[in-house]
């Protein structure tokens, strides 16, 4: 009896651990719609809140940095620069090995932070040395 109890409880700890990582997954594929729209100039301010808004509960109910990186990318296209370079900050600290965060953290100091962004392109060109575009 003891056993059975013990399995049920570990399917259903199975269970939640996938639920939450669907719903987060949901909210980044709405997310990702959302940040084609904003790429092409299509988008709308409150598309992009939204957008933030869905990231932001996806880093929430999962680890690593993806979200993250995502929501800084939508603050880079609406122009929030400043925050961008805190999110991507923030992601390149919990993930050095983060190639998009270091290209949005680049995107984002390049022409504020000369260094940082120089820093940024070196750590880039480090984790992907045949990157297009990149000195071989």
């Amino acid at each position: 009896m003891l056993a059975r109890a013990g399995l049920a409880l570990t399917a259903l700890g199975a269970l939640v651990v996938l639920a939450v990582g669907l719903r987060a997954s949901l909210l980044e594929a709405e997310a990702t719609s959302a940040i084609t729209k904003l790429r092409a100039g299509q988008g709308s301010p409150a598309e992009a809140e939204r957008a933030r808004d869905r990231l932001e509960r996806a880093g929430e109910l999962q680890p690593g940095s993806d979200a993250l990186v995502r929501e800084a990318l939508v603050l880079l296209i609406g122009g929030r620069r400043a925050q961008a370079a805190a999110l991507a900050e923030r992601a390149v600290r919990r993930e050095p090995e983060n190639l998009e965060a270091w290209g949005v953290l680049y995107q984002a100091t390049v022409g504020r932070n000369p260094r940082r962004a120089a820093e940024a392109a070196r750590r880039g060109r480090a984790l992907n040395p045949r990157a297009p575009g990149q000195a071989r």
